[in-house]
């Protein structure tokens, strides 16, 4: 399938009523995966007190990264490992500061469009025993056929997120037109009939 590359941006009023401009667009260089590798080691490390050889391991080096930009400060992240007929998200953080913007919304719609354009129709992962609700709240399924995982002083609950079918059916038509109107860029085709 056409790989099309598609950054999120979208402008947030906070609740003072400043505008943010949020971006969302998978690493495409080392500084970009630096900015990743600083969230993850600020917030697993730091704050959550995750060991770091823990954190960072060599799948770091075979993943896809996904960065949130909140006003092109770095404000949340996540990696994803696709396999053969799964793929696994995993590492989602978003910084302190940017926790009132959506951020992890917004990264796990952008995570869903990301692969559902690679054929892929759910994902698993783990997630914080504290924030459970939340994201249960969000669709999640906790995975009791597996266990439940400690990392230093925190438990990991295994779980599944199904996309919804109409999610997907909305993504797979704007990845049509994308590609139709990709296509159409780079070999200067027309895409309507002329109106003459």
């Amino acid at each position: 399938m056409m790989d099309i590359s598609v950054p999120f941006d979208k402008k947030q009023p906070d609740s003072a009523g400043n505008i943010h401009n949020i971006t969302i667009d998978v690493v495409r260089n080392r500084t970009e995966l630096d900015m990743a590798f600083q969230l993850r080691q600020d917030i697993f490390v730091n704050e959550k007190k995750i060991p770091y050889e823990k954190e960072f391991d060599g799948n770091d080096f075979t993943s896809t990264h996904i960065l949130a930009k909140c006003d092109k400060q770095p404000a949340g992240t996540l990696r994803i490992r696709c396999f053969k007929d799964f793929a696994k998200m995993e590492r989602l953080c978003v910084h302190p500061q940017f926790r009132k913007h959506s951020i992890a919304k917004y990264l796990l719609d952008y995570t869903q469009f990301y692969l559902i354009q690679k054929g892929y129709t759910y994902f698993i992962g783990y997630i914080l025993s504290s924030l459970k609700d939340f994201w249960c709240a969000r669709g999640f399924q906790i995975d009791k056929s597996q266990p439940e995982v400690k990392v230093g002083a925190q438990t990991l609950l295994p779980c599944i997120y199904q996309f919804p079918p109409q999610r997907i059916a909305q993504h797979k038509a704007k990845i049509n037109l994308l590609a139709t109107e990709s296509y159409a860029q780079k070999y200067q085709v027309r895409t309507n009939s002329p109106t003459e």
